[in-house]
């Protein structure tokens, strides 16, 4: 699953995050066996996170494009962190707010 669209990380929509769970159930098979509690938090933290984000990104005046620029820029061609996505961001809102 690493090749994913990642646009789902900054998409604050619960309807595109369960349409998105059960795309997922589906691609890896998930048993309900597999649907714990340690990977139903992690997919609602995401989600939480996602609408935080939207919610913040509006208020500094960053856009759904720049977060995505930035999201992929996070990633190298492998999927692994090259630099954490958070920083990006936090460069960027201080260019923005200062």
């Amino acid at each position: 699953m690493n090749d994913y669209d990642k646009s789902i990380h900054s998409n604050p929509d619960a309807q595109a995050w369960a349409k998105f769970f059960i795309d997922t159930l589906a691609e890896q098979s998930w048993r309900i066996e597999d649907i714990d509690e340690g990977l139903m938090t992690g997919w609602f933290a995401n989600a939480m996170m996602a609408m935080h984000d939207h919610v913040k990104r509006h208020w500094v005046g960053l856009t759904d494009e720049e977060v995505s620029d930035y999201w992929v820029a996070a990633f190298n061609e492998n999927g692994l962190y090259v630099q954490t996505f958070a920083s990006l961001i936090e460069a960027k809102l201080k260019e923005k707010n200062t």
